[in-house]
């Protein structure tokens, strides 16, 4: 079902995700979705190398523990960019701009993409800015904190 733009969110974040300065996507999914996910990429033209079957779903962690032996076999020096398959972005050109300018950076830091909060939420953790950060700078800058998941009763600062 297609949301925003062509296609499925999972599709349309995979078409941002590849191309030239792209490595071929890494997808881990669980194995009631392998053959939707395999489907819906072959449809956009687009091939995951590889494709991993999780046991279970587990968030995003284990995902990233999984994806990490094969990324050390492509080699150390690749920044490894982790993305929710229904991440949406309104500027998808502007979006592989902050990846080219954030892959910079992660040669000495990790780093985090976020979006301005409007409201607490406890599906969801944040990262919350340091004192002198600016939230609408289009560079790397320290964030001190991520909130996991917050609780129900703690109010966005």
């Amino acid at each position: 079902m297609s949301l925003i733009g062509e296609g499925t969110l999972f599709q349309t974040a995979a078409r941002r995700l590849t191309g030239e300065g792209f490595a071929p996507l890494v997808v881990i999914i669980t194995e009631p979705l392998r053959f939707i996910v395999l489907e819906q990429l072959e449809d956009n033209g687009l091939q995951a190398a590889p494709v991993s079957i999780a046991p279970e779903p587990r968030n995003t962690g284990p995902a990233v523990a999984a994806a990490l032996p094969w990324m050390a076999s492509v080699g150390p020096d690749r920044a490894m960019q982790i993305a929710p398959s229904d991440h949406a972005s309104e500027d998808d050109e502007g979006f592989r701009k902050c990846v080219w300018s954030a892959a910079q950076a992660a040669c000495d830091y990790v780093v985090e993409f976020g979006i301005t909060l409007t409201h607490a939420e406890t599906g969801y953790g944040w990262l919350r800015f340091g004192e002198v950060a600016d939230p609408e700078a289009n560079a790397p800058q320290d964030l001190p904190d991520f909130v996991e998941n917050p609780k129900p009763r703690l109010p966005m600062r």
